[in-house]
């Protein structure tokens, strides 16, 4: 037992994967709770600072492509686009895709969320034409995996029919 998880059960290279993973854990900082208080209070600096600090110490001990470290590196975008700092955002939203794509493949619930936070990314750029493309690529593929009706389909959807409308009032 490591950790209060009993391991006598799981096939020796799952158990050295597992124990290996733990380890690493233990020279990691805990992520620092602190920066939704201060993100939810408008101390986007604040958090965003947290933000960083949390990813540089994620990369260092369990690596740039460790799921954890992606979704650092995605909590960090999200406060990045409520702070309009949308060309850093996106650059950061670019790398995740990329590695998540590399990672877990283009079907996966990470991969296809990522690319839903690109594509407010992109539209919040005012690249609707680039949003759309992508919304639509993010809408097919959740519509193949997940179904028509899954909540997060419908909302792709949604957001595609909101977007194309705006788009064909403005003429954009």
């Amino acid at each position: 037992m490591i950790d209060g998880r009993c391991t006598s059960r799981l096939q020796p290279p799952v158990r050295l994967l597992l124990l290996k993973h733990l380890s690493l854990r233990h020279d990691l900082d805990p992520p620092n709770p602190n920066k939704w208080v201060s993100e939810s209070q408008g101390k986007y600096e604040e958090a965003k600072a947290m933000h960083r600090q949390d990813l540089e110490g994620s990369e260092k001990v369990l690596g740039a492509e460790h799921l954890d470290t992606l979704i650092s590196i995605g909590n960090l975008a999200l406060t990045l686009n409520r702070r309009r700092q949308w060309e850093e955002a996106e650059i950061l939203e670019v790398r995740v895709l990329k590695t998540r794509k590399r990672v877990l493949g283009d079907i996966h619930l990470d991969t296809l969320m990522t690319i839903h936070n690109l594509t407010f990314t992109l539209e919040s750029e005012s690249r609707g034409k680039e949003a759309i493309s992508l919304m639509e690529r993010c809408y097919r593929l959740r519509k193949d995996f997940l179904g028509r009706y899954h909540p997060n389909t419908e909302f792709s959807l949604g957001t595609l029919e909101e977007w194309w409308i705006e788009s064909i009032e403005t003429g954009t």
